[in-house]
């Protein structure tokens, strides 16, 4: 059976790289933009231990230098900040391995605010291969809202009391897809915290929960 008119919308899933497609955007297009970008994590030969065949963080979208790192975290960023409307917010998420070099950037971004860094409990986890160190069993999200020109940026303060309990149990968030592993896919949904208020963009967008977030806000969505 057909969707009606009615529930038909007008979210897009472009194809392509995003330091390519974001250029094709006029400046100040998008009040909210969530981005998941590489955390730099992959090797050559990937990751694997003696007790299983598994190999992961073998992605090669994943592979940088440190210099090229850098180099195209601060480019990904600067070309959301410009795509960004003033008063528009733009979240961030990574893990130790990338989010204190994207909060170094973001920080010296004049018209960039940080307003909130928020930690993610993951109850699935990735198992501690190396036993070397703790089970990273979190990740971590930037919010930072691009001020100027008298804008104030949108928090659904009424929303986040209704969404977010203070029980660690009732307040668990993630997850694992279905095929996840199958397909060597991210493991974990990003939590929805906010509402889009207007068109929201995600430059790495994996699962589709991102999308899933703006079409629940009645928001359109453009992802690439």
């Amino acid at each position: 059976m057909l969707p009606s008119d009615s529930h038909k919308t007008t979210h897009e899933v472009i194809f392509g790289d995003c330091l390519g497609i974001l250029p094709t955007f006029p400046e100040e297009s998008f009040e909210l933009i969530f981005a998941d970008p590489p955390y730099g994590l992959a090797k050559k030969k990937g990751l694997g231990w003696k007790y299983s065949k598994h190999i992961t963080l073998e992605e090669q979208w994943d592979i940088f230098s440190k210099d090229d790192f850098f180099k195209f975290n601060v480019k990904w960023i600067q070309e959301c900040f410009r795509v960004l409307k003033h008063g528009g917010s733009l979240w961030v998420c990574g893990s130790f391995h990338n989010i204190y070099q994207l909060g170094n950037i973001m920080q010296t971004m004049t018209e960039l605010k940080i307003n909130n860094s928020i930690v993610w409990f993951k109850p699935n986890a990735q198992p501690n291969i190396s036993c070397r160190m703790f089970t990273e069993s979190c990740e971590h999200l930037i919010w930072a809202t691009k001020n100027g020109k008298g804008k104030r940026w949108t928090f659904n303060y009424e929303d986040t009391k209704k969404l977010i309990h203070d029980n660690p149990k009732a307040g668990e968030m993630g997850g694992r897809a279905p095929d996840a592993e199958a397909n060597g896919a991210a493991q974990a949904h990003h939590p929805c915290l906010l509402q889009a208020r207007g068109d929201c963009p995600g430059p790495f967008p994996r699962l589709g929960d991102h999308f899933g977030c703006c079409k629940d806000a009645g928001e359109e969505f453009c992802r690439n």
